[in-house]
């Protein structure tokens, strides 16, 4: 036993240089999460290791074995364990177990810490839980205006650290979510990012205007890693676009002022909206224009209150649908869903409301400034229908249709659930919003700017509600709007996030 434990060490100090890379934590890291992955060298003659960590930072055998708060046995040398605090530091080691339980060897003392950010303190920042977790009691949620990841208790487990120039509390950001890769992407003020578990960015998209035809691309709403391991993103340009009838243009001129008179011709200068792919590179490989594909009339029909035009579709959502090759568009401001083919990129259906310029009518709408369109497996669209753009007494819904068989039918309703749940927060939410369909078909339900998170499953039971809140300049805890909620299904799925 002597000699084996001997061998066991001196193999270990021989590869040192190496096995240091596989010591994870690294040594006096400073972490941004309390879900801490541990990782030491496989042992040959080892059945069992056992992680022992305490609280505070030890270099005596005598002080750590004192303080140690957490002992975990497992059968692999790696192993995901929940440190309690944040802004606190640790000491850790392992010890190597043969068939016969017995302690083959122990590693060196390490040593690491948790960092601290005003965000993820619970004495000014919340996720008050109303409704406690009926299933998924696992799952990590991540809210994108914090940007911080949750557990279904409420308690924070993880941040994105403030970076200068990328991450900076005060300016927006939104659409945090995981990816299929072990990272996650971030859209925000300063850009569109990709980031590792540990905070570091390892993507960043280009923003240098090759499709806009400007210095920026105007990135906003949707930034999203696929199935390629390409980059998709929304964009935008300035764009005049030309009045279909000058008689349009000259009743609204007054109110507008980015109406032109061009000739005898009326133009008003507005936003129009792009969807860019990236390869790794961040070299452009496909891109697709709403001034490509609308026709002029489609931007003309949407007034604000004082008469001029809302002439920009805004789009706010797209989702690929890469089993198929079908993107799905959403437009807030057109109330409207469109589904093109990709790469081809032409429109193939309309679904929402539709303007008829032959005759010069709305027809019905089944959803309104909605957000957050996603597909089924099956076929099914499902989406955060917001229900209003200014009206605050009604209520929010989640819907999910069954699409035609051809373009140019409409969509059938299969289901609907109402957002007005409790008085904790608003029922309607006039911006933001997104639905995340769960592997037993109930959904994640993030209410946009008025903060609320929920689970529902298909008969309508909510099995999870919770409101993120803040303390404002009274003390007095308020709703955190937000823009999207999104899932980590279960905590193991952290595997591939931590051990790249």
């Amino acid at each position: 036993m002597k000699i084996t434990r001997l061998l066991f060490l001196y193999v270990l100090l021989c590869l040192s240089i190496s096995l240091n890379a596989q010591i994870i934590p690294k040594e006096y890291a400073s972490l941004n999460f309390r879900l801490v992955g541990f990782s030491v060298p496989f042992g040959a003659n080892a059945k069992n290791y056992k992680f022992e960590i305490a609280q505070g930072n030890f270099t005596s055998e005598k002080k750590f074995k004192k303080h140690i708060i957490i002992k975990a046995k497992t059968e692999t040398n790696r192993k995901i364990i929940e440190v309690p605090f944040f802004g606190k530091e640790y000491t850790w080691r392992v010890k190597y177990y043969n068939a016969k339980n017995k302690l083959i060897v122990k590693t060196v003392l390490y040593h690491f810490s948790t960092a601290y950010a005003p965000y993820i303190d619970t004495a000014k920042y919340r996720l008050r839980i109303i409704d406690t977790a009926k299933a998924y009691k696992d799952m990590l949620v991540l809210f994108d205006y914090s940007p911080v990841m949750y557990d279904m208790k409420g308690m924070p487990v993880w941040f994105i650290p403030d970076i200068p120039g990328v991450v900076e509390r005060g300016r927006s950001m939104r659409d945090l979510k995981p990816t299929a890769y072990g990272t996650f992407t971030l859209l925000g003020d300063l850009g569109a990012y990709e980031f590792d578990y540990y905070g570091n960015v390892i993507w960043k998209a280009p923003d240098d205007g090759k499709v806009s035809g400007d210095t920026t691309e105007r990135y906003h709403h949707e930034f999203t890693r696929i199935a390629n391991r390409h980059y998709m993103v929304a964009g935008s340009q300035e764009t005049v676009i030309k009045f279909p009838d000058s008689t349009m243009a000259i009743k609204a001129i007054e109110a507008d002022r980015a109406i032109e008179k061009r000739g005898n011709d009326y133009y008003k200068r507005t936003r129009t909206e792009n969807i860019i792919e990236y390869d790794s590179t961040g070299k452009v490989v496909w891109y697709w224009k709403t001034v490509d594909h609308f026709n002029n009339s489609e931007y003309f029909y949407n007034r604000f209150p004082d008469g001029s035009y809302n002439a920009t579709p805004h789009m706010n959502a797209f989702y690929f649908d890469e089993k198929n090759n079908y993107i799905y568009i959403s437009f807030r401001n057109m109330n409207r869903i469109v589904k093109i083919n990709y790469p081809e990129g032409k429109i193939i259906a309309s679904y929402g409301r539709q303007f008829n310029p032959e005759r010069g009518g709305i027809k019905k709408m089944p959803f309104k400034a909605q957000h957050s369109c996603r597909v089924t497996d099956d076929g099914r669209l499902y989406l955060f229908n917001n229900n209003t753009d200014r009206d605050n007494n009604v209520s929010s819904y989640v819907d999910i249709f069954r699409q035609p068989e051809s373009g140019d039918q409409q969509l059938t309703k299969l289901w609907e659930f109402p957002c007005n749940i409790d008085s904790n927060a608003a029922a309607c939410a006039t911006s933001g919003g997104s639905v995340y369909m769960l592997s037993d078909e109930s959904i994640l339900v993030g209410m946009g700017i008025a903060g609320r998170a929920f689970i529902v499953n298909p008969e309508k039971n909510v099995l999870w509600n919770a409101l993120p809140e803040f303390k404002d300049d009274q003390n007095k805890w308020v709703p955190q709007p937000q823009y999207r909620v999104s899932n980590i299904e279960h905590i193991s799925d952290l595997s591939k996030f931590i051990f790249h």
